[in-house]
């Protein structure tokens, strides 16, 4: 490390400490920043690796993108031998997080990642069958965004920034470039973490994130409105708190009288858990997902596709499917299905059916790996709800990737094909 780099990094570590000032309540601080340091990496040293997207009319298409650990990004299609190609211009802090505008008669997805150095939004658009160049929204961000595509069009990206502030912007002009995006609206502060969102309607999101320390699920809208938080607490006896998932089915019997059922999922102290939002009211506890797999999960390995508006994939309205990285290394599936429903009450019942084994290491690459600062990736994409492509990511660094096909609602009995992707940058 050159004395000049040595010397701004520790003004930066001087000025970063912070001055609480206490509000009326006693309780409450404020936290000044100096704004100038670089964002270097993600706070908490966690780094996901790796982005997965498809367009909706090219079948063999999968698009893939692979960050290394000095920043530099790159990108592959699964479905050519064209081999990878580097972002050269632009170092990045975490891998794409990507919107998928299922909606779009272009075909939009936008691919967003932090930048290294500046922490602003950076945004890649795919338009009209070609990806345009990088844009900058600004902010400083610590932590991958999350995006949503609703119905009729209208997204938004999802960030929590340096000061700890969930901040957002909506775009609604999805069938022309360029994108018009809204100025950054402030839905809640003392977050840490990446937060998950999700929608069932055409009017507002449901988000879930670490506020102040507990799981809470957070409600807005388009417009501005102001957030409505509710705390959900965290699971008994949790130390080790996971970044959550988000999951939400309209609720088709009440003709949007009814709130959607919501669904909750985290991993703490390696255990999955989730609070289920039945129409009415959230429950006390949490209940823990079917331990139906030997050991534990890796906090904040987990990938979750969800349907209906979902940014991740276009699959059916009532489905959602978890894959996470379990303590042995090997990826796991489970997904929500139904289990019942109250005829006097009117409130379907759904649950996680249990855990289907994918992928494993093979016996000579199950090396030890530093799981806890950085999980081994995963990235999956569906087309529809009978294909699925995964991309795991090694012990070793190296990358697989499998098709699967299922007809019957889930993955029981499916034995993944798995093949390395060659030539990871």
């Amino acid at each position: 490390m050159s004395f000049r780099r040595a010397k701004m990094l520790l003004a930066c570590l001087a000025a970063s400490l912070s001055v609480a000032i206490a509000k009326p309540t006693g309780i409450s601080t404020i936290t000044k920043r100096n704004n100038t340091c670089p964002i270097l990496h993600t706070k908490g040293g966690i780094t996901r690796h790796l982005g997965i997207s498809r367009p909706s009319r090219s079948f063999d298409t999968v698009w893939t993108w692979s960050l290394d650990s000095e920043g530099s990004l790159s990108w592959t299609d699964l479905g050519s031998n064209a081999g990878w190609q580097t972002y050269d211009s632009l170092q990045f802090i975490t891998a794409p997080e990507v919107l998928n505008d299922w909606s779009s008669y272009q075909e939009l997805r936008v691919v967003f990642s932090i930048q290294k150095g500046t922490g602003h939004l950076m945004y890649l658009p795919y338009f009209g069958g070609k990806w345009d160049t990088w844009h900058d929204l600004g902010g400083r961000f610590t932590y991958r965004p999350a995006a949503i595509s609703g119905t009729y069009g209208l997204s938004a990206v999802f960030a929590v920034n340096d000061e700890g502030q969930l901040v957002y912007s909506a775009v609604d002009n999805t069938n022309f470039l360029p994108l018009k995006w809204s100025d950054w609206v402030v839905m809640g502060t003392g977050v840490t973490g990446e937060v998950a969102v999700a929608t069932a309607d055409r009017l507002t999101w449901e988000v879930a994130g670490l506020v102040n320390g507990t799981y809470q699920h957070g409600l807005t809208d388009y417009s501005g409105t102001p957030a409505k938080w509710t705390d959900l607490g965290v699971p008994p006896n949790s130390v080790e708190l996971g970044w959550p998932k988000i999951f939400t089915v309209p609720d088709y019997r009440s003709n949007g009288v009814r709130r959607p059922y919501i669904d909750v999922v985290v991993v703490a102290d390696g255990v999955a858990w989730h609070k289920y939002f039945d129409g009415t009211a959230w429950p006390e506890e949490w209940a823990r997902l079917p331990p139906s797999h030997d050991g534990l999960e890796i906090t904040n390995s987990q990938e979750l596709l969800i349907g209906y508006g979902s940014s991740v994939s276009p699959i059916y309205p009532s489905n959602a499917y978890l894959f996470s990285r379990g303590s042995d290394n090997c990826v796991y599936q489970n997904q929500i299905g139904y289990s019942g429903y109250n005829e006097t009450t009117g409130v379907t019942y759904m649950d996680w059916l249990g855990w289907n084994s994918l992928w494993c290491p093979a016996a000579d690459d199950n090396v030890s790996t530093d799981t806890r600062r950085s999980p081994l990736a995963i990235a999956a994409i569906a087309q529809y709800d009978n294909r699925f492509d995964f991309v795991v990511e090694t012990p070793s660094g190296t990358l697989e990737h499998a098709q699967v096909y299922q007809d019957n609602g889930t993955f029981t009995g499916v034995v993944p094909k798995w093949e390395a992707v060659e030539g990871r940058p």
